[in-house]
């Protein structure tokens, strides 16, 4: 919502005490919340290609504005920095989190003149996409194609090949949140208003070196 900031703002004033789950937008610096480690998990799954030998990775987004879309484009730029990788503007697309999207934007991504050799997908539903788009094409995963996701949803593991990507600590993230809350609501003094709770890369199927000859 475009005055979601506006609103928690009047509320905090007015006492009213909440946490904000995994926020969609990024928030006013104050305002409590409780998300994932985005930034750290997207830098993983790209030096994790980094360190396969890919250097052509290109990144699916999820819809810009979106504090999860922003801060895993900032880690993936951040892997890419560390290991000395130009980033290139067409080797990002924008999805919009779900299969359809990640199928268009890889297509996009396949067809250009120098296709990646490897794509990293903002989540899990948009890796599906990617599968299917490089299957269309005869390229095999991960021969031909290293495929990551984020999420570690239920999907990523029913595929074939089953994913390489990051688990959100969904549980603990709605434990955290509610503990915070029972604090607030008691009157205590809470520390860090913003907690970002860490992720865990997992390594699946859809990942290995890139063919000899094909890294650029």
């Amino acid at each position: 919502m475009k005055d979601t900031n506006e609103e928690l703002e009047l509320l905090q004033s007015s006492g009213y005490p909440f946490v904000v789950a995994d926020p969609r937008v990024p928030l006013t610096d104050g305002l409590p919340a409780v998300s994932a480690a985005h930034r750290a998990g997207a830098k993983a799954v790209t030096d994790h290609l980094l360190a396969l030998g890919h250097r052509r990775i290109a990144h699916i987004s999820g819809p810009r504005g979106w504090a999860a879309t922003e801060e895993r484009i900032e880690g993936y730029h951040g892997a890419l920095a560390a290991a000395s990788v130009l980033p290139a503007s067409e080797l990002v697309a924008e999805g919009d989190f779900e299969i359809p999207g990640g199928y268009d934007a890889a297509c996009r991504l396949l067809d250009l003149r120098e296709p990646p050799t490897a794509i990293f997908a903002s989540n899990d539903n948009m890796a599906v996409g990617v599968l299917r788009a490089a299957r269309e094409r005869g390229l095999s995963v991960p021969e031909d194609l290293s495929v990551v996701g984020f999420d570690d949803a239920e999907v990523a593991q029913s595929v074939t090949p089953t994913l390489t990507t990051v688990r959100q600590p969904l549980g603990e993230l709605g434990r955290t949140a509610v503990s915070v809350l029972m604090r607030l609501i008691d009157g205590q003094r809470v520390e860090a208003l913003r907690v970002e709770l860490a992720t865990r890369f997992v390594l699946r199927e859809s990942t290995m070196p890139p063919r000899a000859g094909s890294v650029r």
